[in-house]
């Protein structure tokens, strides 16, 4: 007697919990790479981008007394015309007063040390994220016309790599191939070739969210310890 093979789908809600955990593995993603300043040189870097005469304000305020400091942010700086936060000086004088200093421009300029490897790590992060966008677009359309984990199969089959793996067995024993869902049909030959073209990134997602794994398996060792 041969067994029958339940055909195996989402549960409820299955579909947007497994696309909701790519797109964090994603976001994961573009910022696998650690930023490539130690935290002195951040605060370093950050102070470049103070404007003299915010510089000014602080240092006459803190020959004076440097408690009357408040608050001095923002960690934000602009590399090669992106958007950049306002640097703020908040200086409290012991009275209800409190005067306030704010300069809309902390670029990093090309002449300091710091330049180089940050603008490289900016350019990186923004590439990835770039791309990353295009993928979760493309997942969630997947998901959106999917009902079953063989119809994911049938239309971007590297992504059966991140379905949960209750699912793996069911489809490896398939052997007859799902259509096509209806509203994919029209643009198979497209849609197909996205899919490949983002092929690498399951591959990327899995090492990205095993190194996550792995650090915070360290680091609650070395915890404990």
């Amino acid at each position: 007697m041969t067994e029958k093979i339940t055909k195996i789908r989402f549960r409820d809600r299955e579909a947007d919990n497994i696309r909701d955990h790519i797109s964090q593995m994603a976001g994961s993603y573009v910022y696998a790479d650690p930023f490539p300043l130690s935290d002195e040189d951040i605060i370093e870097m950050t102070n470049h981008t103070i404007p003299m005469s915010i510089w000014k304000h602080i240092e006459k305020v803190v020959a004076f007394d440097k408690r009357m400091i408040h608050s001095r942010n923002s960690m934000t700086t602009r590399i090669d015309g992106f958007d950049a936060s306002v640097a703020k000086l908040y200086i409290c004088d012991g009275t209800s007063r409190v005067h306030f200093y704010e300069s809309g421009s902390r670029k990093l300029e090309a002449s300091s040390e710091f330049y180089k490897p940050v603008a490289k790590w900016v350019h990186e992060v923004l590439g990835r994220k770039t791309m990353v966008g295009e993928f979760k677009r493309h997942v969630s359309r997947v998901f959106y016309h999917c009902n079953t984990p063989g119809q994911v199969k049938t239309v971007y089959p590297a992504l059966v790599e991140l379905l949960p793996s209750r699912m793996h067995e069911s489809l490896e024993k398939s052997t007859r191939a799902t259509r096509w869902p209806g509203g994919l049909r029209k643009e198979q030959v497209e849609f197909t070739e996205t899919s490949k073209k983002f092929d690498h990134m399951v591959l990327k997602l899995k090492m990205v969210s095993e190194a996550v794994k792995t650090r915070k398996q360290n680091r609650f060792r070395t915890e404990v310890q």
